[in-house]
């Protein structure tokens, strides 16, 4: 029964003493995000890039854990020293996927910044726990271990530089070739999916709202919100200025600058003040995307409804899109901004891979996380 023990405690090594240190350090943090989800918000703008990214970290640091996980209990029951898979970009790997991918992916899918302060408390509290499993593996298995040692680097999962071969170079070459191919699989598969839907509620994912008669089925897109400090009047008087030659998206302004040099009317950015001038928008008006691309007001209803058709003459047109905003007052200071873009169903895998680029990536999440953002900024700072 001891030998038990002590074989299950040598195959962990460190990890249940520092797991005492570390899981309470996480709960807290972890509870922290969840409790005051705006209190420790960072990513701003860049939420939904953020979101992907994210998702993206767990689902590669999974292949690595498990590549680690794999190589250790083997090596472990063959009492060899395991330098393959993970092993092979670093000594420490498991401690590494809770460094370089499950802390940091948690923060960016909670906008978190007191989650990313768990990575360094982790590499300082492994960095020692590492030197005293060295030094029983140094004991063990001799030279072998100093020589690995010499050219894996102890927590960061990168290769050292050694000197140019081809079959080296050609080695990483395919390496990354198939860490690329993953991630495309993963942004397909898994973060298209779950980024769609960004901060909406099951019931606003799934109810109706104005503008979907203008698209029939089947029909691709997505629904998002975001929760405003701000009274819907305030948020309307944003939303209602927008587009190129107006006061622009609120969003990521590099992007929008791509299609014209003079995009905005307030020099080099969207509007940070309310232009009068715009606020008489009417249904019938046009909101343009790019030069000569956009969309028309279909329906208005101050404060709280703008639906907007790309092609209101001719709703089986395959270029057609709708794109509905509603401001859902919340309290007498507080609303919920609710999108739903919705588009037909390109047919041909590269006219739908072109719509789900544009559509998934482009506007869920790149564009339209950076938009909530935006007007919800400009809406709770004219609040105060």
């Amino acid at each position: 029964m001891r030998r038990a023990s002590e074989e299950r405690q040598s195959l962990l090594g460190e990890g249940p003493r520092l797991a005492l240190i570390l899981v309470p350090a996480l709960g807290i943090a972890l509870a922290s995000s969840l409790a005051l989800p705006r209190a420790f918000n960072f990513l701003g703008r860049f939420r939904g890039i953020g979101f992907a990214l994210g998702i993206e970290l767990a689902a590669l640091g999974l292949v690595f854990w498990a590549s680690a996980t794999w190589n250790l209990v083997s090596a472990y029951r063959s009492n060899r020293l395991t330098t393959r898979g993970a092993y092979g970009l670093c000594r420490n790997p498991i401690f590494s996927w809770w460094i370089f991918s499950v802390i940091p992916a948690l923060a960016l899918y909670l906008d978190s910044w007191l989650l990313l302060l768990v990575s360094p408390l982790i590499w300082a509290v492994a960095k020692p726990a590492g030197r005293r499993e060295e030094i029983g593996l140094g004991e063990r298995f001799g030279s072998d271990f100093w020589k690995y040692k010499a050219r894996v680097r102890a927590f960061l999962p990168l290769p050292r530089f050694r000197p140019f071969t081809v079959k080296r170079y050609a080695k990483a070459a395919g390496g990354l070739a198939l860490i690329g191919a993953f991630a495309i699989a993963a942004l397909v598969f898994i973060v298209a999916p779950l980024a769609v839907d960004l901060g909406a509620s099951a019931a606003e994912r799934k109810g109706a709202m104005p503008g979907d008669e203008i698209i029939g089925l089947p029909w691709g897109g997505y629904t998002q919100a975001i929760a405003i400090d701000a009274p819907a009047e305030e948020v309307w008087k944003w939303l209602v200025q927008v587009g190129y030659r107006r006061a622009g998206w609120y969003n990521i302004d590099a992007i929008n600058r791509l299609a014209a040099k003079d995009y905005f009317i307030d020099g080099g950015g969207s509007s940070q003040r309310i232009v009068p001038e715009l606020q008489g928008l009417r249904e019938g008006d046009r909101i343009d995307l790019v030069p000569s691309l956009g969309f028309t007001v279909a329906k208005l209803e101050r404060p709280t409804l703008l639906v907007m058709g790309g092609d209101l003459e001719s709703p089986t047109n395959p270029n057609n899109a709708a794109w509905t905003f509603m401001i859902v007052p919340t309290g007498e200071r507080s609303c919920r901004l609710i999108s739903r873009f919705r588009m037909t169903v390109p047919s041909g895998t590269v006219a739908k891979f072109a719509g789900d680029l544009v559509g998934v990536v482009g506007g869920a999440i790149i564009q339209q996380p950076a938009m909530f953002a935006g007007i919800r900024v400009r809406a709770e700072k004219a609040r105060y």
